[in-house]
């Protein structure tokens, strides 16, 4: 009966993520703040770099179909991959706050 999630200073990984959609059907807002997140060192655009840069993007996309509201504080530079993993995975997107 979930509907609100707000992971503060913690590590995600995109199991977690998974675990949240599977667990969490109802959730509709996803707060992910961690300005220090390891993402925010990798600025390569090698195959690799890109893939860790736009992981919790592409997990949200993938795994929580039913968000409203995305606010991600992650410190990263995520790519435009990401966004489009986020806006084609979650169709009923009303606000999304990339910081």
């Amino acid at each position: 009966m979930l509907v609100e999630l707000n992971l503060c200073n913690i590590e995600i990984s995109k199991e977690a993520i998974e675990t949240a959609g599977r667990c969490c059907p109802m959730l509709k807002t996803l707060k992910v703040i961690h300005e220090t997140n390891c993402m925010y060192w990798h600025r390569g655009t090698d195959e690799k770099s890109l893939m860790i840069r736009n992981r919790t993007a592409v997990a949200i996309g993938e795994n929580i179909h039913g968000l409203r509201h995305v606010e991600l504080m992650i410190g990263n530079n995520m790519t435009n991959i990401g966004l489009q993993a986020i806006l084609e995975g979650c169709g009923h997107i009303e606000s999304l706050d990339l910081r």
